[in-house]
């Protein structure tokens, strides 16, 4: 299991179907290109604005150097966050 925190940034659906959500993680060191296609993942990724929350994702890279996410929380959460993530 792979684990990152980061800045969620730039978080787009997927070209082909809505049922996948990728974004950026932005870290101190680099920047991962991420994805999500667990359908709960995805519909509260996409409801997130973008640049404002520190995230812990978990997940696998896979052949396209791509992290899948598995899970994730927000680390800086507000009123906004709390009311996305239930």
């Amino acid at each position: 299991m792979f684990e990152e925190i980061g800045l969620l940034k730039n978080i787009r659906m997927g070209n082909i179907s809505a049922s996948i959500v990728q974004f950026d993680l932005m870290t101190l060191l680099k920047s991962f290109n991420c994805i999500a296609v667990e359908p709960k993942l995805v519909k509260k990724i996409s409801m997130f604005p973008d640049g404002k929350y520190l995230i812990k994702a978990e997940g696998e890279i896979n052949s396209n150097k791509q992290l899948v996410i598995s899970n994730f929380s927000v680390i800086n959460s507000d009123n906004t966050a709390k009311l996305l993530l239930n």
